[in-house]
């Protein structure tokens, strides 16, 4: 079971927009750079599907969808491509090394690519195979919606959105379809549900995004929530309130809610070793800062 808050809108202090334009904008780098939040904005799934996604956020595909999805992975042009993408292991390091050296086929790397002299070897290779397989698979998608069009009407090419996400799924640095489609990880129709998900969620009318979903928001108030934690939060250790904006530790995943003049449970001071409360053996507890040592805390 996941989390059924979702991060749908962020707010920042006045000034750090300003910071933002400076930094992005005169100075055109956001490198350690970063920015307070004043309000974040919380979607709670009411889950009453008996799943943490009951209001669609990630848009499953319907029954009706199947019959486009089969449609596109029996294409005779995309499953003869998918069997000419060779594995990792069938393109030997060697060809890799003398393309590097030689430089050849710059107009198949992908734009982040071309700010690096060397390239690790999966990123080179599969991700040019990865790229032209998505892409044609957005090609289909973008026919198969346009089909009822008038020839003339018709558009023939991705337009800006739809190619960055085509470049997302192939090149993205935290995660990709490039062990999903090289190394086979993943059969041909997974791959096409999976990239025309992308492609209805990125076509979603704004009305339709459970975003707006207002009954299930919740508002998160930052410097009022430093404000409560420093006056009524005590370390359940020492029992010592916290500093101002001060992290500390939780020994519970899902602690009970409490009452917001209440102290919140199963938090207890751990930002250096100086002022981390360590828990002897036994049942007492030392706080290595105040040296306060109390016998009534269980140890967790």
């Amino acid at each position: 079971m996941h989390d059924p808050s979702t991060v749908i809108f962020d707010i920042f202090y006045p000034w750090e927009y300003l910071r933002k334009f400076y930094y992005e904008k005169i100075k055109n780098t956001n490198k350690y750079v970063s920015y307070r939040h004043f309000i974040t904005i919380w979607h709670i799934d009411p889950e009453t599907d008996g799943t943490d996604d009951s209001c669609n956020f990630s848009l499953r595909l319907k029954k009706e969808d199947d019959s486009t999805v089969k449609k596109i992975v029996g294409d005779y042009s995309l499953r003869l491509l998918w069997n000419k993408i060779p594995r990792k292991y069938d393109i030997g390091p060697t060809e890799y090394e003398e393309r590097c050296l030689k430089q050849e086929d710059k107009e198949y790397r992908p734009p982040e690519c071309l700010k690096h002299n060397s390239l690790p070897y999966p990123l080179y290779l599969n991700g040019a195979y990865t790229y032209e397989f998505i892409y044609n698979i957005f090609l289909n998608f973008l026919y198969e919606d346009q089909k009822n069009f008038h020839y003339s009407n018709m558009r023939r090419t991705l337009n800006r959105k739809e190619h960055e996400e085509v470049l997302s799924l192939a090149f993205n640095n935290i995660d990709n379809l490039q062990l999903t489609i090289c190394d086979r990880e993943g059969s041909i129709e997974d791959v096409v549900r999976c990239c025309y998900r992308c492609w209805k969620r990125l076509h979603r009318p704004w009305y339709k995004h459970p975003r707006w979903h207002f009954k299930h928001w919740s508002i998160q108030i930052h410097p009022l929530c430093s404000l409560r934690r420093k006056l009524f939060t005590k370390c359940e250790i020492c029992k010592k309130r916290f500093p101002l904006n001060y992290s500390p530790v939780s020994r519970c995943w899902d602690s009970p809610k409490v009452k917001w003049y209440e102290s919140e449970i199963g938090l207890s001071c751990g930002a250096s070793n100086e002022e981390s409360c360590k828990v002897k053996e036994g049942n007492s507890a030392v706080c290595a800062k105040t040296n306060i040592v109390n016998n009534n805390v269980k140890q967790s």
